[in-house]
């Protein structure tokens, strides 16, 4: 009789398997946090003929290569028909992800028999998502900033944390995603004109969540101006020049100068700016009503022709890492700043060890935000733990750690941060817990090859 492949490697898998310890399997399909998990286990017949000899039946988590021991309200086991024994875990968490296998055999000189390994992954709830532009502009401080004809994996991207595969739109629009690294994804998305203002949304979702999470920022789409139009007019010693320069079309507005030959004549021309309702892009003009002097004869008037972009600032990613020590469940971190802006739609992610915490804070800052402040503070039920503060200064790598009673929180101070690398603040209070923050500068985005994240690493 002939058997399709399919079947004849599933029939050899399945001796293969009886041969040795048995057959094991998980019988739970999506296992997320808090959740219960069953393992089934089929032994062979040689284990369950010689169960108190030289076989055995224990439970063993391969991942750690430790045996597994029953215990009330954690693991427990049970015995179906048809020998099967099935083993429960109750309410698992994000740590019980690993491979677990059953050994049948004990203490024997050429190793002991296991089954073959199956990996439980567990499904964790999924954080807010955060949205992050490469570029801001003071005509919209809040939004992502895309330019009209360029695409958007250029310039915006969205952070997620749990490992969920974000949804990305742009209006209506369902667009197509690239991941990049440490749970970052870009849109892959040609932005034009009449996206302008449309909402940028990031949606995450998994088994894990009773309903997804959103994040929307509006898109601000720049776009070039047209060439500009120079007018010089036949000119009269002493009488006004009106020699302008007319700049339309563009988003934001552009910044015009006025040359003759290497001399600069802006300063004493005027500039008006006027926006389009209906197109939703502004003209710019640059006037020299100065009187015309006989010296300006034969000289060259030269434009300085306005570019993409003009007014957009660059933005700097920085990460700041707070880290509790020896910290029980009274304990919780929280983040502030003498910038609120700073924080707004930001989530930090939390990571917790038997011993420590550590949240993550993502902030986005220009050259704008040298000075300002980000606090940490460590807050436990009915009391503020008071850990020391240090300013953050990247001009010298000299650190100061004062002990007072009245320093109630750790502050980092955003002291031209953006313009140098390599730092590393510490602060430590050393009374009840040692509380250390880290600052990374993420490089700005410099296209296929490297991304703001691409380093980072806790």
């Amino acid at each position: 009789m002939y058997l399709p492949y399919s079947l004849t490697w599933l029939v050899l898998s399945v001796a293969r398997a009886l041969s040795g310890c048995g057959y094991l399997y998980i019988r739970t399909k999506v296992i997320t946090t808090g959740s219960t998990v069953e393992l089934g286990y089929f032994p062979n017949t040689v284990v369950i003929n010689n169960i108190t000899a030289s076989y055995v039946r224990q439970w063993h988590n391969a991942t750690s290569s430790s045996d597994m021991h029953l215990s009330a309200g954690h693991l427990s086991e049970s015995e179906d028909p048809n020998w099967e024994f099935v083993l429960t875990i109750h309410n698992v968490d994000r740590w019980m992800t690993g491979n677990y296998s059953v050994r049948c055999t004990d203490g024997r000189t050429d190793g002991d028999k296991f089954t073959q390994p199956v990996e439980i992954a567990v499904i964790v709830p999924s954080g807010k998502p955060s949205l992050h532009s490469n570029n801001n502009t003071s005509d919209c401080e809040d939004c992502l900033v895309g330019i009209d004809g360029k695409n958007l994996d250029k310039h915006i991207y969205c952070h997620t944390t749990g490992g969920s595969i974000p949804t990305i739109y742009v209006g209506e629009i369902n667009v197509t995603i690239h991941f990049i690294s440490n749970d970052t994804y870009q849109p892959s998305y040609v932005a034009r004109k009449e996206d302008h203002m449309k909402n940028v949304t990031c949606s995450v979702f998994n088994a894990a969540m009773a309903s997804p999470l959103n994040t929307s920022s509006k898109l601000y789409v720049a776009v070039k101006p047209d060439d500009a139009v120079l007018n010089v007019p036949e000119l009269k010693e002493g009488e006004p020049a009106n020699i302008t320069c007319t700049s339309t079309g563009g988003r934001p507005s552009s910044k015009l100068s006025l040359m003759f030959n290497a001399t600069n004549m802006s300063s004493i021309a005027s500039t008006t700016t006027n926006y389009n309702e209906v197109s939703r892009t502004y003209t710019t003009q640059i006037n020299l009503n100065a009187s015309a002097k006989r010296e300006w004869h034969f000289m060259e008037v030269i434009l300085e022709k306005p570019s993409i972009p003009s007014k957009l600032q660059d933005i700097y990613h920085l990460v700041y890492f707070c880290e509790v020590k020896d910290f029980n469940d009274n304990c919780s971190v929280q983040w502030t700043s003498d910038k609120p802006s700073l924080l707004r739609d930001r989530n930090p992610t939390k990571r917790t060890s038997d011993k420590s915490m550590l949240s993550k804070l993502n902030v986005s800052v220009t050259k704008e935000d040298f000075g300002k402040v980000l606090v940490c503070i460590n807050q436990g039920k009915g009391s503020i733990t008071e850990p020391v503060s240090e300013n953050l200064s990247t001009t010298s790598n000299e650190r100061t750690t004062e002990n007072t009673a009245e320093s109630p929180r750790v502050e980092g101070r955003i002291d031209e941060a953006v313009e140098n690398e390599n730092i590393t603040p510490e602060i430590h209070n050393y009374d009840e817990i040692e509380m250390e923050i880290h600052t990374y500068e993420a490089c700005k985005n410099s296209g296929e090859t490297e991304h703001p994240y691409g380093h980072l690493e806790c």
